[in-house]
């Protein structure tokens, strides 16, 4: 029964660890998009300023960028998630990409709060697992 239980907590062990990665990979994509974010609002701050020439890089995929100009500096296109596209006004980019800032915040924060939790499972799961194979011997 003892080798049962032992293979048991392995098991567990093993998938807590795996879902502590998958949760550092989520934590990872927010943190990078939450930096994309404060980026975007800085560069929509200068063009407000008019500190930004409308001489940008366009993203083509897969790392390739090409040149290009910027022709309308009043309005944007925005993902809005889901791959739904709004046009939004300089004015109005500005406070939905503070609003996405702080659901990226708060999910960042769940992220890692779930993560202290898988780290304290990970904890007690291999302390039982010295306890019973102490057991075992």
């Amino acid at each position: 029964m003892s080798e049962e239980k032992l293979q048991e907590k392995y098991v567990l062990y093993q998938l807590l660890q795996q879902n502590l990665e998958s949760l550092r990979e989520q934590l990872e994509l927010v943190e990078r998009q939450f930096m994309e974010i404060k980026t975007t609002q800085e560069v929509l701050k200068d063009l407000k300023k008019g500190k930004v020439t409308n001489d940008v890089l366009i993203p083509l995929g897969s790392g390739c960028y090409g040149k290009g100009k910027v022709t309308d500096l009043k309005t944007f296109l925005i993902n809005l998630g889901a791959n739904v596209m709004a046009n939004k006004t300089l004015e109005s980019a500005g406070p939905f990409l503070e609003e996405r800032e702080k659901e990226l915040e708060k999910a960042g924060k769940e992220i890692q709060e779930q993560m202290a939790k898988t780290a304290n499972q990970i904890n007690e799961t291999a302390m039982e697992i010295q306890e019973l194979a102490r057991k075992r011997k």
